[in-house]
Parts: C-alpha cells; sequence; structure tokens
C-alpha cells in the first residue's frame, strides 16, 4: 500500500510540474522574436549619428543655381530653398562603406546624402570635406558640404616644394594648423604665425622664425622666400594624392604631403 501511494503521488507532482512548465518556442515563434529585436537594434542604430560626424555637428551642405542649403543639427534636419524651408525631418542618419552618411526623412519625402569625396565651391574654388546631394519628390541638387579647416587643420604635415622646387634641408622640414596658429620647421629654422579662413580665402598673417644660422647651402635663402610666400598665401586646395598645395595670388606655391 505505501509503494502504491508513492507512485500515485510521484506521478500527480508530474502531471502538475507538466502543466506549469511554459510550452516550448517553435522555430517560427523564435524567428519572428529575432527579427523583432534585430528591427529594434536597426532602428536604434539609425536614430544616432555616427561619432565623426556629430562631432561636426551642426554640418552644413550647400549649393548654387538654384541656391539650396541643408542643415543637420542633433534632433532635426532642414532641407531649404534660398531661406524657405522645403522639408524638416528628425535626424536619422547611417553610414555607408565609404564614410558617407545618408539622412534619410522617415516619411520619404526627401534624402541628403554627404559623400566623403573632396567637393570645391564653384563660385569660390574653396574645398569642402563633403559632395552633397539632396533629393525631393520635386527637386533633386547637388552641392558641398563640411567645415574646410578639418581639411588641413589638426594634421601633421611634410613640406615638399616651394615653387615647384623640391626643399633643401639639414633637418625637419614641416608645417601644422591649429586653432588659428601655424607653426613648422623649414629645414634650419622654426617658424611661426597665425590664419584666417573666410569662405573665400586662407591667409596667414604675422609669420616669424627664429634666426639660427644654417650651415647648408641655400638653406637660409629658401627659408626666407618661404616666409614670403606663406605670408602672401590666399588659397588652400588638395591635389588627388591628398597633398595640401597653399597657394598666393601670384599663383606661388608650397606643397607638403600629409604625414602617416
Amino acid at each position: 500500500m505505501k509503494l502504491a501511494a508513492i507512485l500515485i503521488a510521484s506521478a500527480s507532482a508530474a502531471l502538475l510540474l507538466a502543466a506549469c512548465q511554459a510550452p516550448e518556442e517553435t522555430a517560427e515563434e523564435a524567428a519572428d522574436e529575432a527579427a523583432r529585436e534585430g528591427a529594434g537594434a536597426e532602428a536604434q542604430a539609425d536614430a544616432l549619428l555616427p561619432d565623426e560626424i556629430a562631432g561636426l555637428l551642426p554640418l552644413r551642405g550647400f549649393g548654387h543655381e538654384p541656391n539650396w542649403h541643408v542643415r543637420v543639427e542633433a534632433e532635426t534636419t532642414t532641407l531649404y530653398r534660398q531661406t524657405d524651408p522645403i522639408v524638416s525631418f528628425p535626424t536619422r542618419a547611417r553610414q555607408d562603406a565609404s564614410g558617407g552618411v545618408h539622412l534619410q526623412d522617415p516619411d520619404g519625402l526627401a534624402h541628403v546624402a554627404f559623400a566623403r569625396a573632396v567637393c570645391r565651391d564653384i563660385a569660390t574654388g574653396m574645398p569642402h570635406p563633403f559632395t552633397v546631394s539632396a533629393q525631393t519628390d520635386e527637386d533633386a541638387f547637388q552641392g558641398c558640404g563640411g567645415d574646410p579647416e578639418t581639411l588641413f587643420s589638426g594634421i601633421d604635415w611634410t613640406l615638399g616644394e616651394l615653387e615647384g622646387e623640391t626643399f633643401v634641408s639639414e633637418g625637419e622640414l614641416s608645417i601644422r594648423f591649429d586653432e588659428g596658429r601655424v607653426s613648422g620647421a623649414s629645414g634650419c629654422n622654426r617658424f611661426m604665425g597665425g590664419y584666417e579662413l573666410t569662405g573665400e580665402m586662407l591667409t596667414l598673417t604675422q609669420m616669424a622664425s627664429t634666426q639660427m644660422a644654417c650651415s647648408q647651402d641655400g638653406v637660409m635663402e629658401q627659408e626666407l622666400r618661404l616666409l614670403e610666400v606663406l605670408s602672401d598665401v590666399q588659397m588652400f586646395d588638395l591635389t588627388d594624392e591628398g597633398d595640401l598645395v597653399l597657394r598666393t595670388g601670384r599663383n606661388e606655391t608650397v606643397t607638403a604631403r600629409r604625414e602617416h
């Protein structure tokens, strides 16, 4: 009798445990859950700007014929024709493999793309770090965007050529721009000064240098000429190879390559 009672009690407990357990998730239900989680993660990723772009906000793109511009802020992206807003939408971005950034209106009314390719303003010749396109149901725009200063500032450059001639050197050859100051080494002495970037020009101001005697022939003359050219710089550009070109109004140039 005791054995029978034990068996009955064990069977009852097993039935009760089975009744309390949740049914196993089917493969179809698991797939649906994974899809929902993936969609949520994708939406969260799209809601965030890539770090390198977030650091540039507010980010602006613009163009001519017709005059238009787009302003990307942390919360809102607004596209304008002249000064009139065409469409405004929450800032949501995705980044492509080349580092370009795409912003899409959730309602499908506009798409804005910042491609990582140097763009030169057709009105001034000023280079910008992004080539920008914007499209709505009725309009398509092309232009430039980003801060031109990011193309040369905060970067270590090695001086390469002065007016097409390779630098003579008995020491370091360098130039660097940082927060309104320019400094470098010209083969024997060091130079320093300020710079100002406007919408149309890059100018170097109050250029000066140390006065050490240089032993190698031609170095001191080269340094004096370098200061003269730098003091007259009015524009900068980048070559297809990424070299920095500083240019005067008389088309005199100083070329520097980016240090790696």
